[in-house]
């Protein structure tokens, strides 16, 4: 064999192994500090977590300049965009926001006020094909459909709300053109009319095995391929397989965990969880100081002592000037 082409080979085999090693980073909503970070995912325990990007509403000179920053109390989302792009947040105290990773400042951000002038409660968030929103309230609302086409940056935003009880989790599948959502049942379809921002229910599935826990939780891809979607069920996960979802009206229960699970991610042949392990921020205990990441035979945790971590997921994206804040 040519020596150069032996030389070739044995580079483009280093090249791809040191690609099969780089691990995604880590974007957490951080409820202690109000803050959505990213970690470096090479830096685990014993040590602590090193924190490389974050987000802070107080210092989001857009969220200032629209009155906006102080609505982020205790984040209860952070789910990267499908291009990796953008973060989508949202809080408990009832704001969402569009953030741009590079810049690290919102895009669109409003506070949620429903008609009869109470507050959702807001618990997840996603894009629409439109360019507008949909967000999740577990205490009213159901899934809320906000327009953010009109206006980027609004106290009051246009909104649309599709009842759906204990709604926590939302999930736009652009393959099928539906809306995933979590909440009442274990997991329920929806189909999504741009023209009026409502929201049909189509089907619903349940559990096979009984699952004493009130509502679907966090509400996330099962695989790369978007062929499989997991819910979080008190401790427990469930999943779909999309292919054979018309066949069936129950998922399946995959795993049990220690605690009770509120955040969940999943990505090459590993399993992201933020569950409740009696390491709460004080006075937030649905919070915990851990992020659990397990698969591809190892388990690694990630801690960030003081914090308060209500949901994480991987993030495959570039960092911008957040970087090393």
């Amino acid at each position: 064999m040519n020596r150069g082409l032996v030389v070739v080979a044995i580079a483009v085999c280093a090249v791809q192994a040191i690609a099969a090693e780089v691990r995604p980073f880590i974007v957490g909503a951080e409820q202690s500090q109000t803050r959505i970070v990213m970690l470096d995912p090479d830096v685990v325990a014993p040590a602590p977590a090193k924190i490389v990007w974050e987000w802070r509403p107080s210092k989001d000179a857009n969220l200032r300049a629209a009155g906006l920053a102080g609505v982020f109390g205790n984040p209860s989302e952070c789910k990267p965009s499908e291009d990796g792009k953008r973060i989508l947040v949202c809080a408990s105290d009832n704001g969402f926001a569009v953030v741009d990773v590079a810049t690290t400042n919102a895009v669109a951000a409003g506070l949620i006020r429903l008609p009869d002038g109470k507050y959702p409660n807001l618990h997840s968030i996603c894009e629409l094909p439109d360019g507008n929103i949909v967000v999740a309230g577990s205490q009213g609302g159901g899934l809320v459909v906000v327009d953010i086409k009109s206006k980027r940056f609004s106290a009051s935003p246009s909104i649309m709300t599709n009842a759906y009880h204990g709604a926590h989790g939302v999930l736009w599948d652009a393959k099928r053109k539906c809306l995933w959502a979590t909440g009442e049942k274990p997991l329920t379809r929806f189909f999504y009319d741009p023209k009026t921002m409502t929201l049909r229910r189509d089907k619903s599935w349940t559990t096979k095995t009984p699952f004493s826990f009130c509502c679907g939780h966090d509400l996330v891809w099962g695989d790369k391929n978007h062929s499989s979607v997991a819910a979080t069920l008190g401790n427990g996960i469930a999943r779909l397989d999309l292919k054979g979802a018309e066949q069936t009206d129950k998922m399946e229960i995959v795993e049990e965990l220690p605690g009770s699970v509120k955040g969940l991610s999943y990505q090459g042949g590993e399993r992201l969880a933020v569950y409740m392990d009696k390491t709460a921020f004080k006075g937030k205990p649905w919070t915990t100081v851990n992020i659990h990441v397990d698969g591809n035979g190892a388990s690694r945790v990630y801690t960030l002592p003081g914090s308060g971590f209500y949901k994480a997921h991987f993030y495959s994206g570039k960092l911008g000037r957040g970087r090393g804040k």
